[in-house]
């Protein structure tokens, strides 16, 4: 079978992706990205008319492939237990942070730099929060609401934060937070201490 080579628009987006990774979303510029892709200016403009819009286009994709992929992978599995569900989840979510710095920060920069909660990450944070607790209700029928809303939050900023500083605690816990056992131990234990009760039940 022969493979498709990715069509102009797909090769700028995936260029997009990569540079944001390497160079930071506010020093990429539209001369970068066209190098990168191995395309003229004039093919970003066409296809995409303004280097915001393609931003925001790469960026949503990345987004669809980090929460959708999570949610649908690790707790869209029939069966599967919950503790080991949650777990799988909120590895693939720390091991994403640490393996994607540049593109986190890219997502993150609105609501931390500008305090602007309209951009693509806050928006679909919203959709992605509201299915986690969808899922986290299915698993947990005898847990109340609001106590799975603020685990939840306790859980995502327990991830999220060492995902995106892990040398502010490196040295005082010994976790190398790069090392996906260490990921998967800091997970456990935080799955089980904030949904331990009702892992049983």
């Amino acid at each position: 079978m022969v493979e498709q080579k990715p069509s102009v628009r797909e090769k700028i987006i995936l260029a997009t992706i990569e540079g944001i990774e390497e160079q930071g979303i506010q020093s990429l510029t539209v001369r970068d990205i066209a190098q990168r892709a191995d395309v003229n200016i004039a093919a970003i403009n066409y296809h995409f008319g303004s280097k915001d819009n393609l931003m925001e286009i790469a960026l949503h994709q990345t987004i669809d492939e980090a929460f959708v992929n999570m949610i649908t992978e690790e707790l869209g599995q029939k069966d599967r237990d919950p503790a080991s569900a949650l777990c799988g989840f909120f590895t693939a979510l720390l091991s994403g942070l640490r393996q994607f710095p540049g593109l986190t920060r890219a997502h993150l920069y609105g609501p931390l730099m500008e305090n602007d909660f309209r951009g693509v990450f806050p928006v679909r944070f919203k959709t992605f929060i509201t299915n986690l607790h969808q899922k986290c209700r299915e698993f947990f029928r005898e847990m109340p609401d609001k106590e799975i809303q603020l685990v939840l939050m306790e859980i995502l900023s327990a991830v999220i934060f060492p995902g995106l500083t892990s040398g502010l605690f490196e040295e005082y816990t010994g976790i190398d937070f790069d090392d996906p056992e260490a990921q998967k131990n800091y997970v456990t234990h935080l799955v089980h201490r904030y949904f331990g009760e009702f892992l049983s039940s």
